[in-house]
């Protein structure tokens, strides 16, 4: 037998997913109707509904959030209402990482919200730090989305640091931050790098590239300024 307790919590629970279901096909009917969807409840809220049952509601609520989004009926979907569900999903289930990387992902490439994306990705972040795979989509949309080189360099120098990152991600921080006007960077980057990798292969392609890193910031220093 359950406890009273949890009788409760359950029932506040389903009340909870009930509504945001009401309002998410209430949404997929008819557009003017989305609107309402913006009254999601308040973390806090569904927090205390939800007591235990805490990552099976997050589960839900991404399953329904993904459904919102790929309606087609739905000719514009509302993505700013589509983060709100996701930073709830988070907030009640801070490891589900995939749904960091999937909701960035839509809120970036499908659509044209890197504001949104980024809070997101910044958010999962502090919540998992050991998961390379945040900092590098960050480091693509500074990269990709905002052409600033230097902080997709720093992102994706974080996520090469991490267990699990393909050795690729830090030859490319070091491109990054050389495409950035920061070649010295790049170069101390590649030899912190250097000193840590063990495979021989990678430690040979490493070298090449300082060198001839190298060779570039000198020559560039020897011609000085541009008259």
């Amino acid at each position: 037998m359950w406890p009273k307790t949890s009788v409760i919590a359950l029932s506040l629970l389903l009340t909870v997913v009930v509504c945001l279901q009401q309002k998410i096909d209430l949404s997929r009917n008819k557009l003017q109707a989305i609107d309402s969807f913006s009254h999601i409840p308040p973390s806090h809220i569904v927090k205390f509904a939800a007591l235990e049952f805490k990552e099976v509601t997050a589960d839900i609520l991404w399953l329904r959030a993904v459904q919102f989004l790929g309606d087609r009926k739905t000719t514009t979907p509302r993505y700013d209402l589509f983060y709100k569900i996701i930073d709830l999903v988070t907030d009640l289930d801070p490891r589900f990482t995939f749904a960091y990387q999937a909701g960035a992902i839509a809120l970036s490439v499908l659509s044209d919200n890197v504001h949104l994306s980024n809070p997101l990705l910044e958010k999962g972040m502090h919540e998992n730090p050991y998961d390379w795979q945040l900092p590098f989509y960050l480091g693509f949309n500074y990269m990709y989305h905002l052409k600033n080189p230097l902080k997709a360099a720093y992102y994706m120098a974080h996520a090469g640091k991490l267990e699990g990152c393909p050795e690729y991600i830090p030859l490319l921080a070091a491109h990054l931050y050389n495409k950035g006007g920061e070649p010295e960077t790049a170069i101390l980057f590649l030899k912190g790098i250097y000193l840590t990798t063990r495979d021989e292969k990678t430690r040979k392609q490493i070298a090449e590239r300082i060198a001839k890193m190298e060779k570039e910031l000198v020559s560039k220093k020897n011609k000085g300024p541009t008259q």
